[in-house]
């Protein structure tokens, strides 16, 4: 009595996950003449049996294998996102790091040419105050022929 509740279970599970001539041939019902020219299970039966294994499993084992593989799928769909916003801010790092290398050597140059027009400036000032010392020194000069006309 034990084994036909099993079988029922079996039945009544794997219809809600598998199409209905699988699980009767993996129940081992006749399914006509053909089971006895075709005895392999097609990969969509396999494949809907996996599907419907978790169900028909009578320990929680699988069921918690199961719940552990969804966590460790949307972790991983998780990780997947932060890596890519990750990448994302990498190169928009990278980006901002190179204007910023060309704004210092647009600096650099900025800073070269005010230090020539600051040293044309301290020429300029030197040329200045040397002229400013001729012009002084002949007035003194005219001034002195003045007076002694």
């Amino acid at each position: 009595m034990i084994a036909h509740g099993f079988r029922k279970f079996y039945d009544n599970v794997a219809k809600d996950y598998m199409d209905e001539p699988y699980v009767e041939k993996l129940m081992g019902h006749n399914t006509g003449t053909k089971e006895h020219y075709d005895r392999h299970l097609p990969k969509p039966a396999i494949e809907q049996y996996l599907r419907a294994m978790p169900y028909l499993s009578i320990s929680e084992a699988y069921r918690k294998v199961m719940v552990l593989e969804k966590q460790l799928e949307a972790e991983q769909g998780q990780n997947r996102k932060d890596m890519t916003e990750l990448r994302l801010q990498v190169l928009e790092s990278k980006k901002k790091q190179r204007e910023l290398e060309k704004d210092r050597e647009q600096s650099s140059i900025e800073i070269e040419s005010l230090k020539k027009k600051l040293a044309e400036l301290g020429d300029l000032e030197k040329r200045q105050e040397e002229t400013e010392r001729i012009i002084s020194e002949l007035r003194m000069m005219v001034e002195g022929k003045t007076e002694r006309v």
